[in-house]
This record gives C-alpha cells, structure tokens and sequence, in this order.
C-alpha cells in the first residue's frame, strides 16, 4: 500500500476493536468515514 502514508492512533484503535471483534466492520467503516469527514471539515472543506 505504498504512498498511502501511516495510519494515526485513532484509525489504529479502529482496527484493533475491528479485529477483537469488539465493533463490527460496519461500524469500524461508518467510524473511519466520520473520523475523515471531521477531518475535512475542521480544515474548512
């Protein structure tokens, strides 16, 4: 997955619950989207 960059702690975490099966994949992608939605957001997009 080269020029992807490294993932932050926050997608990190996502994928850790994901993978204990804590959240489903369902809820790790509706995370992951509003995680980049606020991203966007804060920076005036």
């Amino acid at each position: 997955m080269e020029g992807l960059g490294t993932p932050d702690a926050e997608s990190e975490a996502l994928s850790e619950l994901w993978i204990t099966g804590q959240i489903s994949h369902e809820e790790m992608e509706n995370r992951r989207m509003k995680l980049v939605t606020d991203h966007l957001r804060e920076r005036g997009y």
